[in-house]
């Protein structure tokens, strides 16, 4: 048979718990969400720049461009499309770096709250 102390130790342990689990799918929810977004992002970019790369290519191409690699076609959106995307990895990389660091912060600081 447990002790009240024990019984009530039991249960700040199974808040705990609960508290711990609420955060982890709360965070994993924010990371699915941000890669979601950016692929989103790439999606609609990767469909759009290359109509406005080619009205810039036909309205505003010089004479000295005439003879480029990038003139007339739309190689410079794929290009765009391309940094775009690499920056985006960057910046969803970091963001999910973060936010690992962060949950394993306030876990040390719950864990330390609970030796006191």
């Amino acid at each position: 048979m447990l002790t009240n102390e024990e019984r009530i130790e039991a249960i700040h342990k199974r808040a705990a718990e609960i508290e711990i689990a609420g955060r982890r799918t709360q965070q994993t929810i924010i990371r699915v969400g941000a890669v979601a977004a950016c692929l989103a992002g790439i999606i609609l970019l990767s469909l759009y720049i290359p109509t406005i790369t080619d009205r810039f290519a036909t309205e505003h191409a010089s004479a000295g461009m005439q003879a480029s690699i990038l003139s007339g076609d739309g190689t410079i959106g794929y290009i765009a499309i391309g940094v775009i995307a690499f920056l985006l990895g960057c910046f969803v990389t970091i963001f999910c770096m973060k936010l690992k660091k962060w949950q394993d912060d306030n876990a040390k600081v719950s864990e330390q709250g609970k030796e006191e």
